[in-house]
C-alpha cells in the first residue's frame, strides 16, 4: 500500500484485519513490524479501528516471551526487535561457496515471534528494508514465513532506484528467483542483482484516498 503521509495506509491496513475476521469468522491474529518512533502511534492506530483487548505493543525483547505471543491477537513490534529477536537463534557463516549467510545457531530454541502462525503480517514504512542483504530484510522475511498474508505500508516505494523493490518485496517473501533463462512475461521486469537474475512480477501499488479509507478495506481473497 503505497501513498503519501497522512493518506490512511495504517488505517487501511488495520480494516484489513477487520476484513479478515469478517472473512474466516473471528480468531485472525497479526503481526506488525513498525519503526521505534511510530510505535506508541501504531498501537493507537490499532485500538482506535479495532476493539479488541488482545493487542500488544513493544519494544522490549524480553516483552515477548512465549505467553504473550501465543495469547496477542494483534502484536506491535518495533523493526529493531524483529531483528534482535532473529539474532537471538541465528548467526553468520560462510557457505561453501564462501559467501556469508545466516543460518540457525545450534542449540537454540527458535524464538516465539517466528514460531508463530500469524494471519497477516503488516510491514509499516517497508522502504527501509530496499536492500535484500542487511540483517533486517532477513529477519522479516523469516518473519514472513510463518504469515499467511503479508502487506508493506510505505510513501516512498523507490528511493534511489527501481531495484529498491526488490528487497521490499524479498521482505515480504512476495519475490520469485529463477535460474533458468527463460525469458520474462509481458507483466514482468527483468533485473540483474548479484549475477542472479530476479523477476519481479505484478508491482502492485494500491493508491488509497484519505476520503475513501472507510469504504475500501484491503480485497485479502
Amino acid at each position: 500500500v503505497a501513498h503519501d503521509a497522512g493518506l490512511g495506509k495504517t488505517a487501511t491496513f488495520v480494516q484489513s484485519i477487520a476484513a479478515m475476521e469478517l472473512i474466516v469468522g473471528g480468531g485472525v491474529t497479526a503481526i506488525v513490524s513498525v519503526p521505534t518512533s511510530t510505535l506508541v502511534q501504531g498501537e493507537t492506530t490499532v485500538r482506535t479501528w479495532l476493539t479488541l483487548s488482545e493487542v500488544f505493543a513493544t519494544n522490549h525483547l524480553a516483552d515477548v516471551t512465549a505467553e504473550v505471543v501465543r495469547n496477542a491477537r494483534v502484536l506491535i513490534v518495533s523493526r529493531d526487535l524483529v531483528t534482535r529477536a532473529y539474532r537471538s537463534c541465528h548467526h553468520r557463516e560462510k557457505n561453501e561457496r564462501g559467501r556469508c549467510m545466516w543460518v540457525r545457531t545450534p542449540g537454540t530454541v527458535i524464538h516465539p515471534l517466528f514460531a508463530k502462525r500469524w494471519n497477516l503480517m503488516g510491514i509499516d514504512e517497508v522502504h527501509f528494508l530496499r536492500n535484500a542483504s542487511t540483517m533486517t530484510c532477513v529477519a522479516h522475511r523469516c518473519l514472513s514465513a510463518s504469515c499467511d498474508k503479508r502487506v508493506g505500508l510505505t510513501g516512498t516505494l523507490v528511493m534511489n532506484r527501481i531495484t529498491d523493490v526488490i528487497g521490499e518485496r524479498c521482505a515480504m517473501r512476495a519475490l520469485v528467483a529463477r535460474a533458468s533463462s527463460s525469458a520474462p512475461t509481458a507483466s514482468s521486469a527483468l533485473y540483474v542483482v548479484k549475477q542472479k537474475r530476479v523477476y519481479l512480477t505484478r508491482v502492485v501499488v494500491v493508491q488509497v484516498a484519505s476520503c475513501q479509507c472507510e469504504q475500501r478495506p484491503l480485497d485479502l481473497t
